[in-house]
């Protein structure tokens, strides 16, 4: 019999998943605001603001610009890389 470890979660990764998931309802909201994600994730502004920093090197604004950002730059590499756009 060989003994395995659970699968643990850290914090800060259930932050960033949970952040990822409300990101991804939202990408095409153009007016979401820190505050909205704030109360979606469900932590204090300035919890998320310090953690978000640590765990990103972003601050919140420049955070979301950089998720939507790199979802246009995976969409339009999808739609170049279709057969009818070669």
């Amino acid at each position: 019999m060989t003994y395995s470890d659970p699968l643990v979660e850290s914090h800060d990764d259930k932050l960033m998943k949970t952040l990822m998931e409300v990101m991804e309802h939202n990408i095409d909201n153009s007016e979401l605001t820190v505050d909205e994600l704030v109360s979606k994730i469900g932590i204090g502004r300035s919890v998320f603001f310090k953690k978000l920093k640590s765990l990103t090197g972003l601050a919140p604004i420049a955070f979301i610009r950089e998720v939507r950002v790199k979802r246009v730059r995976r969409s339009l590499s999808s739609q170049v890389n279709t057969p009818s756009h070669r």
